[in-house]
């Protein structure tokens, strides 16, 4: 039901774009999509040449770790609403948020951080955190 629920809503369509190879080739396998309106996107992803693999460190309180812009279509109202659950049961934990702040989030985080929450790193610019 769902392939032909694509099939029919990309009828008309000049071009799909896909983050992998392997969306792109699950939708021709099954007659969605053909090769010429496929688009895939090469280097979508993490830089692992620049920021290596760490091990996680061993922590005895949980530790959130939030890559990406700040704004309410990445979830961020569910985030916070969950972070706010967890320090009203009184779970211990690291928060760190980073990349681009909507403002109305900064003000939020400011006030999870008045109310006790720990965050290490409140940051705009990825490469200065990630280093």
């Amino acid at each position: 039901m769902v392939t032909v629920m694509y099939r029919t809503a990309l009828r008309k369509v000049e071009k799909v774009i896909f983050e992998n190879q392997a969306n792109a080739q699950e939708f021709k396998k099954r007659r969605i999509l053909s090769e010429e309106k496929e688009v895939v996107l090469h280097g979508a992803g993490i830089n692992l040449k620049e920021y290596r693999y760490r091990f996680y460190p061993n922590n005895e309180k949980i530790h959130f770790l939030y890559l990406g812009r700040i704004m309410k279509e990445k979830g961020m109202d569910e985030l916070f609403g969950a972070i706010e659950r967890l320090r009203k049961d009184g779970c211990e934990f690291v928060l760190d948020l980073v990349g681009f702040f909507e403002e109305e989030y900064r003000k939020k985080v400011e006030h999870l951080q008045k109310e006790g929450i720990k965050s290490r790193r409140l940051c705009n610019d990825v490469p200065v955190c990630v280093c």
